[in-house]
């Protein structure tokens, strides 16, 4: 039983009638007491009923009528949760949103194997290079203050990690 937790937290989660909800085993009836379990102290019963979670409600990326019914449950524990949960909360978030597999996508498509193209060739060099240029041409203080922080946080070669392969081909280095 979740501590503290049933009145915001979990609101509304016996209103639902899961029994008349699917998930990749049959009726959602017993997906209350595993999301009760996902924010208990117990680290064993809460690593089981996360993979309780989602082997039904996102099996193999299959999403089911409960998967819908449970996202504002994980919205609420991945901002609000106990701190052991709020990660895990997310992490299913993002899976029942977007998935894992370059051949499933939502309604309206995500091309994930671009944006992982892209993502690869934002290297930090690359992304200090562009907010350089940004920079340059930003007259409004404002602006140029929102982009020298978002710059900031871009590792350039001269802050590179330890026992990274760039740290170690880093000529400027610090570390």
């Amino acid at each position: 039983m979740i501590k503290g937790h049933e009145g915001g937290l979990l609101a509304g989660l016996d209103d639902i009638d899961w029994a008349k909800l699917h998930h990749a085993y049959g009726s959602a009836h017993d997906f209350p007491g595993q999301l009760r379990l996902v924010c208990c102290d117990d680290e064993d019963l809460r690593k089981s009923a996360w993979l309780h979670l989602f082997n039904t409600i996102f099996h193999q990326g299959s999403r089911y009528t409960s998967s819908a019914a449970a996202v504002p449950f994980f919205a609420r524990i991945a901002r609000s949760g106990p701190e052991h949960a709020r990660p895990t909360a997310l992490h299913m978030l993002t899976r029942l949103a977007v998935d894992w597999h370059d051949a499933y996508t939502l309604p309206a498509g995500i091309d994930t194997a671009t944006w992982r193209a892209l993502a690869a060739e934002s290297t930090p060099e690359r992304m200090a290079a562009w907010y350089e240029g940004r920079l340059a041409a930003e007259n409004d203080p404002e602006r140029r203050s929102i982009l020298k922080e978002a710059r900031d946080f871009c590792p350039t070669r001269a802050r590179c990690l330890p026992m990274t392969p760039s740290a170690l081909n880093c000529a400027t280095c610090t570390r």
